[in-house]
């Protein structure tokens, strides 16, 4: 008869555990965690960054063309996709006035696209469209990104905009 030598039960509880975890990537959330709930930072606090120089998205845009640009901004939460409506009015190439409709039917979502909708117009508004770009408003951080989404699409239609206006004007 073989037999074969036992192991301690935590040796095989510690490599189920890797074969576990090595199955998972950084970055991999459940589906049931709440939205934003892997943010550690307080939910009053708000940030605002200008956009770093990088290739997609250049610091000089050249002339942008004044008006109120209504677009979608998506983003990913952990409910799933998720979308805003965001409508800026621009003059000089300076954001004059903000709006942000909340899109979503889940309430964790809609609860966080309503703080930001509540914050947004007090960080953007006199900024320059060409270099904003927000991080965190009123606690809410997966919410900017669809903001910002939003706003190089409205950065692309003032550049185009301006571009058809210029070339009609010769």
């Amino acid at each position: 008869m073989l037999t074969t030598p036992s192991r301690p039960a935590g040796i095989g509880l510690a490599v189920g555990s890797l074969a576990v975890l090595a199955g998972c990537q950084a970055g991999d959330v459940p589906a049931s965690v709440p939205d934003e709930a892997l943010d550690t930072t307080p939910t009053d606090s708000t940030e605002v960054v200008e956009a770093p120089e990088a290739a997609d998205q250049p610091a000089d845009l050249g002339p942008l063309n004044d008006g109120t640009y209504t677009v979608t901004g998506g983003y990913q939460a952990p409910s799933g996709a998720e979308t805003i409506l965001v409508t800026v009015s621009v003059a000089d190439g300076l954001i004059t006035a903000a709006t942000v409709e909340p899109q979503s039917s889940n309430s964790t979502s809609s609860r966080y696209q309503g703080q930001f909708a509540g914050g947004v117009a007090d960080e953007v508004v006199g900024k320059s469209l060409a270099e904003i770009e927000v991080t965190r408003v009123a606690g809410s951080s997966l919410t900017g990104r669809g903001f910002n989404e939003a706003m190089q699409q409205i950065r692309s239609e003032a550049q185009a905009a301006h571009s058809s206006s210029s070339s009609s004007s010769d």
